[in-house]
């Protein structure tokens, strides 16, 4: 059976680096790469490809993730709090806010933010002041296009896998980016080599004697 190759201190660096946010030209800077942003790109694409290093990747996201205590469970409950809440349920008949101490967690969980307007006027004994609140809830669309997506109840897009022999994603500069279950290819811009324009052929006719 064949080893698993120890990872270079720069490689080691690289996959730290890319479970922050998935970007592989930022993380093979970070990680001491030199070179043009281009070649940092190349440089992460083939980095991306080797079998050690998506295994430390993976190893690694797992790790946080169980440090953290997230899981997909979790996530999915949060964004069901946010997708189905109700602004009724926050305001009191009379359209007085609801004391937000009070609040169940999971009504709370769907808030974006809180505003307080503090309103005086007059003077002396006729001074006054009144406090307006208000509150924003978190996008339910945002919420419930992840949650859509998850299910697979969108069929509008089809989604398509294209596989690449590597000396091919080579050839064309291809970088894989993190994506669910595996790696995924996007194509680097390249220039159109300038390729001669075929001549033009004349043809000659015969005009018919009378």
């Amino acid at each position: 059976m064949e080893k698993t190759s120890k990872l270079s201190d720069k490689e080691l660096r690289f996959c730290h680096e890319y479970i922050k946010d998935g970007n592989g030209t930022r993380s093979a800077i970070a990680a001491g790469y030199t070179g043009q942003k281009l070649s940092m790109a190349v440089i992460a694409s083939r980095l991306l490809i080797k079998a050690n290093i998506v295994s430390k990747i993976e190893a690694l996201r797992v790790m946080h993730a169980t440090k953290i205590q997230i899981s997909a469970e979790k996530i999915l409950q949060e964004l069901a709090k946010i997708a189905f809440a109700n602004l009724q349920d926050y305001y009191k008949p009379g359209n007085e806010l609801c004391d937000i101490t009070t609040l169940e967690r999971d009504k709370s969980a769907a808030i974006d933010s809180i505003k307080l307007v503090k309103k005086t006027g007059g003077a002396g004994e006729n001074a006054w002041e009144t406090q307006e609140s208000s509150i924003k809830l978190c996008s339910k669309q945002a919420a419930l296009e992840s949650l859509g997506k998850h299910l697979a109840l969108f069929t509008d897009n089809v989604n398509t896998k294209v596989t690449m022999d590597i000396s091919e994603a080579t050839q064309f500069n291809v970088i894989p980016k993190s994506g669910n279950g595996g790696y995924i290819s996007e194509a680097l811009p390249q220039e159109e080599e300038s390729k001669p324009r075929p001549k033009k052929r004349k043809i000659k006719t015969k005009r018919g004697t009378k």
